[in-house]
């Protein structure tokens, strides 16, 4: 089983696609599956949406956190609710392409690894945000 783990905070506006990014390519392997979704605390309808999600494909789970502790706990919290033997981490903001869960699911199982990251080459950032994320 593959678990991918998934901190959110107020997300409401991408929830849906993510969601959708996740399941597709999910779906085309052979493994079984779960997404993981780690609310943090959100004041939006984030929670609201992940649990309508969770209604309705029992694949996705939801994990809520009582106030938002930030980013890293929340990684926390979902690895020690995770089951798959492989476990992915991703951002909730879509800027990591869920599509790369393929690639590193072959090469890890393939190559026989413990552990496959990726590493941006680019960035979508302006120039001045760009500028100061390289200091």
């Amino acid at each position: 089983m593959i678990s991918v783990v998934i901190p959110i905070y107020n997300e409401e506006e991408n929830i849906e696609a993510l969601y959708k990014a996740v399941h597709t390519p999910m779906d085309t392997l052979a493994e079984p599956y779960e997404i993981l979704f780690v609310d943090d605390g959100s004041h939006d309808s984030s929670l609201e949406r992940l649990l309508t999600i969770h209604n309705r494909d029992s694949r996705v789970k939801v994990v809520q956190l009582s106030r938002n502790f930030g980013h890293q706990p929340a990684y926390t919290a979902g690895l020690e609710t995770a089951v798959g033997e492989y476990v992915v981490m991703m951002d909730g903001d879509l800027q990591d392409p869920p599509e790369l869960i393929l690639e590193m699911y072959e090469k890890m199982t393939s190559e026989n690894l413990d552990i496959v990251y990726a590493q941006r080459t680019d960035r979508k950032e302006g120039f001045v945000k760009a500028s100061l994320i390289k200091i």
